[in-house]
C-alpha cells in the first residue's frame, strides 16, 4: 500500500521578513513560547532544502514554502515508527534529547494556530487533509493526534475509481485555496491507498503600495544570452536598504500589513551562487541589524511564477533516505498494511503586483545640494524570502531567474524518466477559459497587439528565407494566416508540443518592445482575437480569412477546444472519414471553395488514408487602390526575368504623388502604393537584376520601419505590372525546420483537442494564398491630382524586373502578404 504526501501552496501577494522583534508593541518575544522553539530548526531546514532545490534546477525559477513542508513531514512522523520516525524528525533538525515528540508537535500546533489566526489584516489559509480509501480505517491514535496537533481533516474516497477520487481531491483543494490551486491531480495512481495533502494560501498587501501608473515594461537580463521584457513596478520611498560589504549583493526589506515581511536580494551579476551558499540564520540576522532607512527609487518586476517539485530525492540527500524506500515503517497510520510514501510533492505559485494598504509616498522634491535617492533595479536574477516576524517562520523562499516563465517543469528536474512522463500530465493545466475573462479588453492587450504583429511579420520574413532555399520562382503567402492556425492549435496542445508552437509565434518577443503592463507571457488567443476583429471590422480592406480543422471521424473532439477555437479564431472543425479518400477530398474542397466564394477550388489533390488531422488556413485579399491606375493607359511592355530572358506583360501606368525612398545600403528603391482600408503595398525594386535574393536574407520589421521613416512624398511616374499569383505550400516541412516538430510526431501532446485518442498527430499544415493586382481603385481626391511642380521633371520608377512586395495593414503594421514576383506571366 502506498501513501502519497502532497504539499501544496499558493502565494498570491498584492505585493513584506523579519526584524528580530514583532511589529506589535504588545508582542511577547520570549523564546519560551513553543513556536519560537521551532524557529531555529525550521529556518535551518528551510535554507538546506532551498539550496538543494536550487542546485537540482540550475537556471530555473524556484519557489517553495519551507514551513509548509516542515509541518507536513512532522505530521507524517505521527504515523511513523522506529528508525523511520527518527529519520523524519532528525531530517527536520530536531533532537529528541532537547525536545520531546510531544513538545515538537505542540510547538507546531501553536505555530499553525498563530499563522492562521493571529493576523486579521492578512488572508492566509492553512490546512491538512488526508484522503483515505474507503477500504481502510485509520488508527484511532493517529486520527486523534493529527486532529489535535495539525487539525487534519480525514475524508474517504474510492481510489479504485481514480477519476472520481481525483475530482474529489481537486475540488477540496480548490475550495480551500479559494480557487487558486486547481487540477492538482489528473494522472492514474491506482496503487495509492491514501494521500496526505498540506496546503497554504496567502494573500498579502504591501504597507506601501507601488504606483500602478508608474509600471513600465523594461529589460530583465536572465543571462548574457537572454533578455526578456517584464512589467517593472516602481516606488520611491524611505525603505530599509543594505549594500552588503560581506556578500556581493544589495537588498531591501519591505513590509506587508500584519507580521509578514520580505527580503528582495539582488546579487552582483554572476554571484547568485555565492550569495545562496551563504544564506543562513546568521546571515539573515546580520542583514536585519545592518539595514538602514534610505531614500530609494525601487524597481521590482511584477511577477507570476509557479513550480512543482517531487521532493523525494531531495529528502534522501537531506538525511531522510528511507522515506520512499521499502524499509519505511508507517504502521502507526492504519491497521491493514504497512504503507510507504510514494511521493512528496510540493506545488507553489507566486504573484506579485502593486497593490497595498496605502498609496506610495510621492517622490520628494529637494532644492538642497544633498544627493538624490539611490536607484535599485531588480532587472537580473534575484532572491526573494518571506518571513513571519511574530513566529520567526520562513514562509516562502524563492529564486527568480526569469520572471516571464511560469516554471511548470520543476518536477522534471527531480524525477526519473518514467515519473517525468506521468508528472508532465499533472503539472500543466489545460487552457482555462475563465482566466481569459476580461483579458480581451485589458489595457495591455491593445498595446501588445502592435508588437505582436511585428512578431508575426518577423515569422513571415523567416518563412520567406526558408521558402527561397527551395523556390526561386514566384512566391506569395500569408504569415498571419499561418500564425493564426498555429495559435489555434495551441488550444489543443500541451507540454513540449505547445511550447514549440508558442516558441515559434513568440520567437522575437524578448527583443525591444513598448512599455505596457503585463503579468505573464502574452495570451496568444486573446491577441489573435483582437487582431482578427480589428481587421474584420474594416470592410474597405477587402480581406477574407478563415481556418478549418479537418479531423478524422473516430476522434471525439473536446467541447472546450471547439468553443475556444471558435471564440478566438473563428475556426470551423469538420469531421471527415479520411479512409474514404475520394469522399474526404470532395468534402474538404467543397468547404474551402464555399467559404472562399469559389476563389480556392480544388485545394486538395490527394489524401493519405492514415491522416488524422489537417489544418487549413485561407486568406484572400482583393484590395482597391486608393488612387487607381487608368486601364486605358495599360500597355504591353517588357519585363526582364534575368539578363537573358524577357517576357511581355500588361504594364499599368500612373502619374501622381507617391511615397518612396532609396536604400543606399542595399541599392534598392522602395515604393509605397496605398490601398483603401488603411493598407499599403511596399514594392522593393533592386537596382540590379537578381539582387532580390540577397535582400531577402536581411528582411526584418526593423528594416521595413527604416524604409517607412525615410520615405518622402513627391510627384512620380510609376510603371507597375499587372499580375496574379496563386501559390500552395506544405508548411509542415518549413515548420519542422523552424523547431516545430513535436506536433508532427506520434507522441504529439494534443490531449486538449481530443477526449479519447492518445496517438493524435498533425499530418499536414497547408496554406494556399492568392493575390491579384490590377488597375481597379477608388477615384482620387481632387486636391491630390492638381498638385504639380512647375520646374521639376518627375522621376520614373519602372518595375520591369523581379521585385519583392509586402502588403501590410497600416495601423497594426500587420503583414498580410509577403511575396516575390519573378515572372508576372506565371501563377
Amino acid at each position: 500500500m502506498l501513501l502519497t504526501l502532497y504539499t501544496c501552496l499558493l502565494w498570491l501577494s498584492t505585493s513584506g521578513l523579519w526584524t528580530v522583534q514583532a511589529k506589535g508593541t504588545d508582542t511577547d518575544v520570549s523564546t519560551r513560547n513553543p513556536h519560537r522553539d521551532l524557529a531555529p530548526n525550521n529556518v535551518d531546514f528551510a535554507f538546506t532544502l532551498y539550496k538543494h532545490l536550487v542546485a537540482s534546477a540550475p537556471g530555473k525559477n524556484v519557489f517553495i514554502s519551507p514551513v509548509s513542508i516542515s509541518m507536513a513531514l512532522a505530521m507524517l512522523s505521527l504515523g511513523a515508527r522506529g528508525y523511520t520516525r527518527e529519520q523524519l524528525l532528525q531530517g527536520l533538525g530536531f533532537s529528541l534529547v532537547e525536545m520531546s515528540e510531544a513538545e515538537i508537535h505542540q510547538a507546531f500546533r501553536h505555530l499553525h494556530h498563530l499563522l492562521r489566526e493571529s493576523n486579521t489584516t492578512l488572508e492566509m489559509t492553512m490546512g491538512n487533509a488526508l484522503f483515505l480509501d474507503h477500504s481502510l480505517e485509520l488508527l484511532e491514535s493517529f486520527s486523534a493526534d493529527t486532529k489535535h496537533y495539525y487539525e487534519l481533516e480525514a475524508l474517504t474516497t474510492d481510489f479504485q475509481d481514480w477519476a472520481g477520487a481525483s475530482r474529489q481531491i481537486n475540488e477540496y483543494i480548490k475550495n480551500k485555496t479559494q480557487g487558486k490551486i486547481v487540477d492538482l491531480f489528473s494522472e492514474s495512481d491506482s496503487s495509492a491507498m491514501f494521500i496526505l495533502v498540506n496546503y497554504i494560501f496567502f494573500k498579502g498587501m504591501w504597507v506601501h503600495s507601488f504606483d500602478l501608473e508608474s509600471t513600465r515594461e523594461e529589460n530583465f537580463y536572465v543571462n548574457e544570452a537572454t533578455t526578456v521584457w517584464v512589467p517593472m513596478m516602481f516606488q520611491s520611498n524611505t525603505i530599509k536598504y543594505l549594500n552588503d560589504s560581506v556578500l556581493p549583493c544589495q537588498l531591501v526589506q519591505l513590509d506587508y500589513t500584519g507580521n509578514e515581511t520580505v527580503f528582495f536580494v539582488l546579487p552582483v551579476k554572476g554571484k547568485m551562487d555565492s550569495v545562496i551558499t551563504a544564506l543562513s540564520r546568521d546571515t539573515i540576522q546580520r542583514w536585519s541589524k545592518s539595514l538602514t532607512m534610505s531614500q530609494v527609487d525601487l524597481y521590482i518586476p511584477k511577477i507570476s511564477i509557479s513550480g512543482a517539485y517531487d521532493l523525494g530525492g531531495i529528502m534522501g540527500d537531506m538525511g531522510i533516505a528511507d522515506l520512499l524506500s521499502n524499509r519505511t515503517h508507517f504502521s502507526g497510520i492504519t491497521q491493514e498494511a504497512l504503507p510507504k510514501v510514494s511521493k512528496v510533492v510540493h506545488k507553489a505559485a507566486l504573484q506579485v503586483d502593486e497593490k497595498g494598504l496605502e498609496a506610495a509616498a510621492p517622490t520628494r522634491v529637494s532644492v538642497s545640494a544633498a544627493p538624490g535617492p539611490l536607484t535599485l533595479r531588480f532587472n537580473r536574477p534575484f532572491i526573494i524570502m518571506i518571513f513571519d516576524d511574530f513566529t520567526w517562520s520562513s514562509l516562502f523562499l524563492g529564486k527568480v531567474v526569469n520572471p516571464t516563465e511560469e516554471a511548470q517543469e520543476g518536477l522534471e528536474t527531480l524525477l526519473t524518466p518514467r515519473a517525468q512522463n506521468k508528472t508532465s500530465q499533472t503539472s500543466e493545466r489545460p487552457w482555462a477559459p475563465d482566466e481569459e475573462k476580461g483579458e480581451e479588453d485589458s489595457p495591455w492587450l491593445s498595446a501588445k497587439g502592435q508588437q505582436f504583429s511585428r512578431e508575426a511579420s518577423n515569422l513571415g520574413f523567416s518563412l520567406l528565407r526558408k521558402i527561397s532555399l527551395k523556390h526561386d520562382g514566384n512566391v506569395v503567402f500569408s504569415p498571419l494566416g499561418l500564425a493564426w492556425a498555429m495559435a489555434a492549435l495551441t488550444l489543443g496542445a500541451r507540454g513540449h508540443s505547445r511550447a514549440q508552437l508558442e516558441g515559434l509565434l513568440l520567437q522575437a518577443w524578448n527583443q525591444t518592445r513598448p512599455a505596457v503592463n503585463q503579468t505573464r507571457t502574452p495570451r496568444l488567443p486573446a491577441l489573435f482575437k483582437r487582431l482578427r476583429e480589428s481587421l474584420s471590422h474594416n470592410p474597405e480592406l477587402g480581406l477574407a480569412q478563415g481556418s478549418f480543422a479537418f479531423i478524422h471521424k473516430d476522434f471525439d473532439i473536446r467541447e472546450t477546444f471547439l468553443n475556444l477555437s471558435k471564440r478566438y479564431f473563428d475556426m470551423e472543425c469538420v469531421t471527415v472519414n479520411f479512409r474514404n479518400t475520394s469522399q474526404a477530398k470532395r468534402l474538404m474542397n467543397h468547404y474551402v471553395n464555399q467559404e472562399t466564394q469559389g476563389k480556392l477550388p480544388k485545394l486538395f489533390d490527394e489524401i493519405n488514408p492514415d491522416t488524422r488531422l489537417i489544418l487549413v488556413d485561407y486568406i484572400l485579399f482583393k484590395g482597391k487602390w486608393l488612387i487607381p491606375f487608368d486601364p486605358a493607359l495599360t500597355e504591353m511592355d517588357t519585363f526582364y526575368l534575368d539578363k537573358y530572358k524577357v517576357v511581355k506583360v500588361p504594364m499599368m501606368y500612373r502619374s501622381g504623388k507617391f511615397a518612396s525612398t532609396f536604400d543606399k545600403n542595399f541599392g534598392c528603391h522602395v515604393l509605397k502604393l496605398p490601398y483603401r482600408g488603411n493598407a499599403s503595398m511596399l514594392v522593393v525594386l533592386m537596382g540590379r537584376i537578381g539582387d532580390h535574393l540577397t535582400l531577402e536574407d536581411y528582411l526584418t520589421t526593423d528594416l521595413v520601419d527604416t524604409w517607412l521613416r525615410n520615405m518622402k512624398t513627391r510627384k512620380m511616374e510609376v510603371f507597375f505590372p499587372k499580375f496574379k499569383l496563386d501559390q500552395k505550400y506544405k508548411m509542415h516541412e518549413l515548420l519542422k525546420q523552424m523547431g516545430v516538430q513535436r506536433i508532427f510526431l506520434p507522441w504529439a501532446d494534443l490531449r486538449d483537442l481530443t477526449v479519447t485518442e492518445r496517438n493524435l498527430k498533425v499530418s499536414k499544415v497547408l496554406q494556399r494564398a492568392m493575390i491579384e493586382v490590377d488597375e481597379e481603385g477608388t477615384e482620387a481626391m481632387a486636391g491630390t491630382l492638381l498638385e504639380i511642380t512647375a520646374y521639376y521633371m518627375p522621376p520614373i520608377i519602372r518595375v520591369d524586373r523581379p521585385f519583392l512586395f509586402i502588403i501590410y495593414e497600416e495601423t497594426s503594421r500587420t503583414v498580410l502578404f509577403l511575396g516575390r514576383v519573378v515572372n508576372p506571366t506565371l501563377l
